[in-house]
């Protein structure tokens, strides 16, 4: 009897040892995921608090509604995809209008990316620090209220 005794602790010591390797290996999977989240969560907050647009000038002729957006902060904005564009006539609710290539209805698009009064050298196709985007969205309504809203959660708003 004292064989399968001894066979029996060792085999459960083995279970242990087994299970307590798993235990340890999810926490240690568990730990490593929540750090990596947290790390690209304060990455994202800190380019939303380095992210500064400024709405320099508005126009709207034609049934169309253009607006000169400049990125006053120190972070490439570079998907348009999911920036938004609202415009509102201060009574009902504002218009929402996505970019070009999120494939919703209605849409903005790109007028061009200047540097001033030259086109873009740095990131071409991207909103550098200093550089100037324009926007152009129908709206027939008057206009009394603009909002962009950038692809990190950055905001700008105006009043017309």
């Amino acid at each position: 009897m004292a064989v399968g005794e001894l066979i029996g602790a060792a085999i459960g010591a083995m279970l242990l040892i087994y299970i307590a390797y798993m235990l340890v290996g999810g926490i240690l999977t568990t730990v490593e995921t929540a750090t990596l989240t947290q790390t690209e969560v304060t990455h994202l907050q800190d380019d939303r608090l380095r992210t500064s647009l400024e709405i320099t000038a508005h126009a709207q002729a034609d049934g169309t509604v253009a607006v000169t957006l400049n990125n006053t902060g120190s972070v490439v904005i570079g998907n348009f995809t999911h920036m938004d564009l609202y415009l509102g006539d201060g009574v009902a609710a504002p218009l929402l209008y996505h970019h070009a290539s999120a494939g919703a209805e209605p849409v903005w698009s790109e007028l061009g990316i200047s540097a001033g009064d030259a086109p873009e050298r740095v990131h071409i196709g991207e909103l550098d620090p200093g550089e100037a985007l324009g926007m152009a969205a129908p709206y027939t309504g008057e206009l009394h209220w603009i909002k962009v809203v950038a692809g990190n959660g950055a905001t700008v708003e105006t009043a017309v």
